[in-house]
């Protein structure tokens, strides 16, 4: 499984995930919040290559922050 940060900011950098053939799921770890990804899968053997097409995805939003020091009332 091939992933890139939103490919329309001219970044370069693609990350690998490596996993054997008879895997059918994958889970990519260490992605931004509510950021746009680029994933594809290729396959690789001794008599070469595939991969499918890049498909565009946005992860979720991040949990909300600084709610510290609050009341809930019951009315």
């Amino acid at each position: 499984v091939k992933h890139q940060q939103d490919p329309t900011l001219n970044s370069a950098t693609v990350t690998a995930l490596t996993v054997k053939g008879s895997v059918l799921e994958a889970t990519v770890y260490g992605l931004e919040p509510f950021n746009l990804y680029s994933l594809r899968v290729e396959a690789v053997n001794e008599a070469g290559s595939v991969s499918s097409p890049w498909v565009d995805t946005r992860t979720l939003e991040a949990s909300p922050a600084g709610l510290a020091n609050f009341t809930v009332e019951h009315r």
